[in-house]
């Protein structure tokens, strides 16, 4: 008896120590959004919009203290961003606390397309945007050229790292940003995330804070890279951007977590500091749709913002008022443009525009389109109206379409390419007129059986044969430079004959063939890229789901 009485009582004892090492506790939490383009969401404004960010955080917030951060690409591209140059984006960040005061708790890095504006003479541009927000800027890795001994960008909101106070937690954060595009007014993008990563971490820990987080805007896998060879010299973990679709890694007990683009989902973590002085995360994917009502002052100056854009586009554009809303065609068929979909596999609206792009030049062979240059990130319903808006949503940059001549060696160079990393980057191809075979699960080589379409039957491509390829400037880097998406193996002295003054565009060429098709549009897929393995149908498991089981409850 006295022995079970022992047993209960020990039990008992260390039952209180778990209760009273839990309840001291520090806990921090984490909004986190990343490659945010729209600020009315998508899906007609069912899925994101900034209305749903500000009510999500005014909720966390009730309960919890809360950082907010976004790992970058948020100044372009948009439909907005050709009138504004990103200017309606920090007006909507800046109410994200629901204040037209400083927000101390809300943080961004820089994004390649912060950059898209690249010209030497375009810094001012930039520094404008950072000038008018009302939130701190991390950048750890990119040097400015100097003008007068004084940095092209400078601000006092811009810094490498900052210092936060959140739930009792010394909190440090520093920025990364990929080195994918050198602009004008930069005189360097330090390609040496690792070493960045632990020479910043190392000094946010010998400074005190409890806990050290990368907002970073890089590959994947260099996200991982960063936490495998830091390891404890590196960050605690990692809220990352420049993927498109949600992905998550682990490395041990370090995270990588990114959203779904356009604020489709946030990532919302808890962080918490044991009294060992362990760092515990959980994290889950928050879906901003009809669940999360919209802030009603947030929605009345997204409508503002939407209104004076529409006038401002058609007066500028030199179009009738109303431009946008002006009919085109129709489509017979759902339109696969959202980005989960357009990023990883062959899709009709992607094949209907490489089609496109075919039709311009009589005597071209094939085209490739990167996806990333499709940015709808929303399917369009059948029976729907094509409308000016659709098509400019399609296609935020010029487009403009050049004919090339290549090898089959460099087209097979073109597609191993295309299915790096995959899925959901954006040189993943759209094609037309060829077709290969890819194989996500293999270890060796995942494009195969390259074939081109001749007289309505595919072949074999020859490794020296010449071909006839349409493709756009930027994988081209014509006329400006461009990181080519990693197309390094085109170049412009692969255009074919005289350059044209006028050469076509995706923009007008698509609206072109919208408009011949009376009966309304019908693109099919055609098995121009065949997925072959397990991967093609499922999402390939994460290595997080044991940290992703963080409980919330919402209004």
């Amino acid at each position: 008896m006295f022995m079970k009485c022992q047993i209960k009582f020990r039990h008992a004892i260390i039952l209180a120590l778990a209760l009273l090492l839990t309840a001291c506790e520090k806990s921090l939490y984490v909004m986190h959004i990343n490659d945010v383009y729209r600020i009315n969401g998508v899906e007609e404004g069912e899925k994101g919009s900034f209305a749903r960010l500000r009510t999500l955080r005014s909720e966390l917030e009730e309960d919890h203290e809360v950082l907010m951060l976004h790992g970058g690409d948020f100044l372009f591209p948009s439909l907005e961003s050709r009138i504004t140059d990103g200017a309606h984006m920090i007006k909507v960040m800046n109410l994200l606390d629901g204040s037209d005061l400083r927000d101390e708790r809300f943080l961004v890095t820089m994004g390649n397309h912060e950059f898209d504006q690249d010209g030497a003479d375009e810094a001012h541009i930039l520094q404008a945007r950072i000038d008018e927000s009302q939130f701190d800027w991390l950048n750890g890795n990119v040097v400015w050229k100097l003008e007068a001994g004084k940095p092209l960008i400078s601000a006092k909101n811009l810094k490498p790292y900052v210092t936060r106070m959140v739930g009792g937690i010394k909190v440090g954060v520093f920025g990364l940003t990929i080195n994918s595009k050198l602009p004008g007014y930069a005189e360097t993008i330090d390609p040496d995330y690792i070493a960045r990563a632990q020479v910043m971490s190392k000094h946010l820990r010998a400074s005190g804070h409890d806990v050290v987080i990368a907002l970073t805007h890089l590959r994947m896998s260099d996200d991982v890279k960063v936490l495998i060879a830091a390891g404890e010299d590196g960050p605690d973990i990692i809220f990352g951007g420049h993927e498109h679709n949600r992905q998550c890694a682990a490395v041990g007990n370090r995270l990588v977590v990114k959203a779904d683009a356009d604020a489709r989902t946030a990532a919302v973590a808890k962080i918490s500091l044991r009294t060992s002085g362990n760092v515990k995360t959980t994290f889950r994917y928050v879906p901003l749709d009809g669940d999360i009502g919209k802030d009603a002052a947030m929605l009345a100056e997204l409508k503002n913002i939407g209104a004076e854009f529409d006038v401002d586009f058609c007066r500028k554009s030199r179009m009738p008022e109303g431009c946008l809303e002006v009919e085109l065609g129709k489509t017979n068929v759902v339109l696969e443009g959202e980005e989960l979909k357009i990023r990883k596999h062959e899709t009709n609206l992607g094949n209907f525009i490489a089609d496109q792009a075919l039709v311009a030049y009589p005597d071209a062979q094939i085209s490739f389109l990167n996806s990333g240059a499709i940015r709808l990130n929303q399917d369009i319903a059948a029976g729907a109206v094509l409308r000016e808006r659709h098509l400019r949503e399609i296609f935020q940059y010029p487009g403009v379409l050049y004919e090339i001549e290549i090898t089959g060696e460099t087209l097979q160079k073109v597609v191993d390419h295309a299915v790096e990393d995959w899925p959901g980057n954006g040189w993943w191809l759209q094609i037309s007129g060829f077709r290969y075979s890819h194989y996500p699960d293999a270890q060796g080589d995942k494009a195969r059986q390259l074939q081109i379409l001749e007289a309505g039957v595919y072949r074999d491509v020859l490794s020296d044969e010449k071909i006839r390829a349409v493709t756009n400037g930027y994988l081209l880097a014509y006329p400006r430079k461009s990181d080519q998406d990693g197309y390094v193996m085109l170049n412009a002295s692969q255009i074919v004959g005289p350059i044209p003054e006028k050469a076509p565009t995706m923009v007008a060429q698509t609206r072109l063939a919208i408009a011949l098709m009376d009966e309304g549009i019908a693109p099919a897929l055609e098995g121009r890229i065949p997925c072959v393995g397990k991967s093609c149908r499922d999402v390939a498991e994460s290595s997080c789901t044991q940290f992703e089981t963080l409980e919330l409850s919402f209004n």
